[in-house]
């Protein structure tokens, strides 16, 4: 084994790990949940992921949803940010809304 693939190795595992230090260490606020605390767990630990992983709320909308989506299947909407207002219908135990750090995260599934 050549010492750059060890190397390698090494950093996916110490990425590994760090990401995770990350989610366990990020503080989410709940500010209104109507949603099974395995989904609420999941999906505070997808957006973590997705704040670590991407530039633009966009794209954290976009891949907290696309997780939703794969794992719970339906139509479910992410909005990410710092400063919206929002109302609206959802199916019933499949809401949530919390904050990781400054920036908000409204989840929830219609039909």
């Amino acid at each position: 084994e050549s010492v750059a693939l060890q190397v390698c190795r090494c950093l996916l595992l110490l990425r590994e790990r760090t990401q995770q230090q990350r989610i366990m260490a990020a503080k989410a606020v709940v500010k209104n949940v109507d949603m099974p605390p395995d989904m609420l767990e999941f999906a505070i630990k997808e957006a973590t992921i997705a704040l670590d992983s991407f530039n633009t709320e966009k794209e954290v909308a976009q891949a907290v949803r696309n997780a939703f989506v794969k794992s719970y299947n339906g139509v479910w909407h992410c909005m990410v940010g710092t400063n919206f207002g929002a109302f609206s219908t959802y199916e019933e135990s499949h809401f949530v809304y919390f904050y990781v750090g400054q920036t908000a995260v409204l989840l929830f599934k219609t039909g």
